[in-house]
């Protein structure tokens, strides 16, 4: 698995939100080792998706006397409190990152299965909300340098104008020195 900086997740995420876990599904069953874990959502810090629950899908769980573990996939319980970093394939949500892109919030930590990851919740929002500052400049950069290109092609109609002004007038137009 290739590693993941809250940088790269948030600009590689369709959506990132902070709910509770209300459920854990079991496995559907033994030909489809996925189970579905439903978040009630507080709150949406990328692309605010309008529902109030979400629905993801984990590789692996328990079905019956049968487990399956799938390396690398983010751990739930239900009852905790999450920052997810989410991916839409289909009609369903993944957590971005495996395991990287799921952090269990709890008492002013954010909390990783790797626990290298772990930082404090102000330090987890600061870094997303940093880079989704500047992913809007980034989106932003086109329309700038458009009212720039603007404000250059005025600049020069003024000097011309001003160059083709009688004498009395460029003296009058003039700014005091």
């Amino acid at each position: 698995m290739m590693p993941l900086s809250v940088e790269e997740l948030t600009r590689t995420s369709d959506s990132i939100a902070i709910g509770e876990v209300i459920k854990v599904g079991k496995i559907l069953s033994k030909e489809t080792p996925v189970r579905t874990v439903t978040v009630r959502v507080e709150q949406y810090l990328k692309n605010d998706l309008g529902l109030s629950t979400l629905n993801i899908t984990v590789l692996g769980g328990s079905l019956s006397n049968m487990t399956v573990w799938a390396e690398d996939q983010p751990s739930f319980e239900a009852g905790e409190r999450t920052l997810l970093f989410l991916s839409k394939r289909a009609d369903a949500f993944y957590v971005n990152g495996l395991f990287q892109g799921k952090y269990r919030l709890e008492n002013g930590q954010a909390i990783n299965q790797d626990s290298s990851r772990n930082t404090s919740e102000r330090e987890l929002l600061l870094k997303i909300r940093s880079t989704l500052s500047g992913i809007e400049v980034e989106r932003s950069i086109p329309v700038l340098a458009a009212i720039g290109a603007v404000a250059a092609i005025i600049a020069v109609i003024l000097i011309a104008r001003h160059a083709s002004l009688p004498r009395p007038l460029k003296e009058a137009c003039r700014p005091p020195i």
